[in-house]
């Protein structure tokens, strides 16, 4: 008997999932509106031309204008104010340097913005690493000398 049960059901779900009610899904897509990126450093910089290029590829992708605006300042802390005072909608996004939320709060007492409370969610998009090169001819023994 459970066999039979079990057939029914699925003969249930599978019809459920071929009917169509002929009406179209109502959503929203995302962004509705164009999206703003905030570059936390000046103009011209690694930073800044990374930030043009995945600005040009979300624009491509989301068929949506995505508007680059440096805002610069020491600690990178005017990029992240105006990012923590924006509406909550997810159409401001910040393209800073880790330090401005990882070392900036343990450096400096007052920060115009808080970041555990001002951001939203957080992701990584490049990241990069330091790398020491040097010839043979170049006698150096360590980063002092």
């Amino acid at each position: 008997m459970s066999g039979f049960l079990t057939k029914a059901a699925l003969f249930a779900a599978a019809l459920g999932l071929c009917t169509n009610t002929g009406e179209p899904a109502i959503a929203q897509t995302f962004p509705a509106r164009p999206v703003k990126l905030i570059v936390a450093v000046p103009a011209g910089g690694v930073t800044d031309a990374m930030a043009r290029i995945v600005a040009h590829r979300l624009a491509q992708a989301w068929g949506q204008t995505v508007v680059v605006e440096n805002r610069s300042s020491a600690n990178y802390a005017a990029g992240a104010q105006a990012v923590a005072a924006s509406s909550p909608d997810g159409l401001t996004l910040l393209v800073a340097p880790d330090a401005t939320v990882t070392a900036s709060p343990h450096l400096f007492s007052k920060l115009p913005y808080n970041p555990l409370r001002s951001s939203r969610r957080s992701s990584c998009c490049v990241a990069s690493r330091r790398c020491w090169r040097s010839t043979r001819r170049f006698q150096c023994i360590t980063f002092r000398s």
